[in-house]
């Protein structure tokens, strides 16, 4: 792939992720543009991962409860653990789950999804701001216009 197509595709992810989001109405003290997160919060991120892509959406509840996406994946800090997959490894395969509980559960006690094949624990802030990002997430992989 080369540079410039790398580019375009980090643009065309982030405008539709910022879209979907946008749907959703993605925006209160949970859930924040990466860009306008307090430098703390962005200190606290970057000192935990090397982010892929461009910052989109911080999720945030403390730190060591928090999740990023970026345009080409998904990070998140749950409880000290952190995990992350591409997103075109998600292949539409997004699942809610409970940190608390196991098994099956009432959706507004969701507070985890299961990304991929591998259900890679993302964590994001229970009812609302968790099945909005879901709704982003089962977006990809994108087919990327010609």
């Amino acid at each position: 792939m080369t540079s410039s197509s790398i580019f375009d595709s980090e643009k065309w992810y982030r405008n539709r992720i910022i879209w979907k989001a946008g749907q959703h109405k993605l925006t209160d003290k949970e859930v924040m543009d990466f860009l306008e997160a307090s430098q703390e919060k962005k200190d606290i991120v970057l000192s935990h991962t090397v982010l892929r892509g461009e910052c989109v959406l911080l999720f945030w509840e403390k730190s060591d409860l928090w999740t990023v996406l970026t345009t080409r994946e998904v990070v998140s800090n749950f409880l000290g653990a952190i995990e992350s997959i591409e997103l075109d490894a998600i292949e539409n395969k997004v699942k809610t789950a409970s940190m608390i509980h196991t098994g099956e559960i009432k959706k507004s006690e969701a507070d985890i999804l299961k990304l991929g094949s591998d259900e890679v624990t993302i964590w994001a802030p229970r009812g609302a701001p968790l099945f909005a990002l879901a709704n982003i997430l089962k977006m990809f992989p994108l087919k990327i216009p010609r």
